[in-house]
């Protein structure tokens, strides 16, 4: 057996039984909603732990049809709160455009920067206890294959410690 002198405890197991695997000829649109509908969401809150949810562009084209499919998925998904974790926002202007749009919709979108060590793409819903984790970010979607998976009831209550040990909730 080869052993890892690196590697570390992870307090969450994966059940893949509730996963999905995107290949690249998936699109955001097709794949996200369904999958963050299982937060069942509506009228409650979102944390987001996706340092790349308002990544740059090369283009504007590419920008503004990001930005459009992100204010759909966001209010699709019901929330009338998203906490967006993370410790900058990489694209600021997208950013302020997203929540004056979602703002008009009766959502608040509002950045917490106590949350630094978080890789992986958790999208949380404390009332519901409900989690869903991207393996790439929203605009990687379709660009390489990647899981999405609901986490089991004992993983989200991990997930959940890491929020109220950062003070985000």
């Amino acid at each position: 057996m080869i052993e890892d002198k690196y590697a570390v405890d992870y307090d969450i197991d994966f059940n893949w039984e509730n996963t999905f695997i995107s290949d690249c000829k998936d699109n955001l649109m097709a794949i996200a909603p369904s999958k963050l509908s299982l937060l069942n969401a509506t009228n409650n809150t979102v944390l987001v732990t996706d340092r790349y949810l308002f990544p740059n562009f090369k283009t504007r084209i590419q920008e503004n049809k990001y930005e459009k499919d992100l204010v759909t998925l966001l209010e699709g998904c019901g929330a009338r709160k998203i906490i967006y974790c993370s410790k900058d926002i990489k694209n600021l202007n997208l950013y302020q455009r997203v929540v004056i749009a979602l703002s008009q919709k009766g959502i608040a979108v509002i950045h917490n920067k106590k949350l630094e060590k978080f890789h992986d793409r958790f999208w949380y819903c404390p009332e519901t206890e409900k989690c869903i984790c991207f393996g790439t970010s929203l605009n990687g979607i379709g660009k390489a294959i990647c899981l999405i998976s609901e986490l089991e009831d004992n993983d989200v209550i991990t997930l959940k410690n890491y929020f109220i040990k950062a003070g985000i909730m």
